[in-house]
């Protein structure tokens, strides 16, 4: 098996051999001296992620992947080595899969009417959810939830938890001062 670069990877008409060996390369967090950063990496990056992660087909796709996640241009991603790639491929695709779980734990856990939600048509809003998050802080904080995106996604996941924990703190508030009266 030759060392190659992702554009001779990309040019051979057989990738089987190399497919079968490298997808099982220990993830790594680190391409071309890059890493992806948890604290920089922002809301509109992390679902350009996701996105591209369902929907990617092609190298070009993964390209523009490793371009977000990595902060990189086109042509380092082209002249980097095949095992740095499916290594650095390995870790976004384990970063994905960790941050959904994460995020599906965090947000179920913010909607503890989900029931009452559901029966009052909050399913027909399920084509939204990437942007959801957004309108709720928006609405919080007087912002268009377009400025949002360029945020930290970590920032957004915890102001969302941070306000669910206060409503339910302020709620239980008002129900013993009531209580006390």
């Amino acid at each position: 098996m030759d060392k190659l670069t992702i554009k001779q990877y990309s040019q051979l008409f057989d990738t089987l051999e190399y497919d079968l060996i490298l997808n099982a390369l220990k993830p790594l967090n680190k391409f071309c001296n890059s890493k992806l950063d948890y604290n920089k990496i922002t809301y509109a990056e992390v679902r350009k992620l996701f996105y591209l992660s369902n929907n990617g087909k092609t190298l070009d796709d993964m390209c523009n992947m490793f371009v977000i996640a990595f902060n990189i241009d086109k042509q380092t991603f082209w002249s980097a080595s095949i095992e740095e790639y499916f290594s650095a491929k390995n870790y976004i695709v384990k970063y994905l899969k960790d941050t959904q779980e994460k995020e599906v734990k965090l947000l179920k856990s913010i909607d503890a009417d989900a029931g009452l939600w559901e029966q009052a048509g909050g399913s027909t809003l399920n084509v939204f959810s990437d942007l959801m998050p957004l309108v709720q802080l928006g609405e919080i904080y007087g912002i268009y939830p377009y400025d949002l995106q360029n945020k930290a996604y970590n920032e957004i996941l915890t102001l969302l938890v941070l306000h669910n924990k206060k409503s339910k703190v302020q709620s239980k508030f008002n129900e013993l001062r009531s209580k006390k009266k």
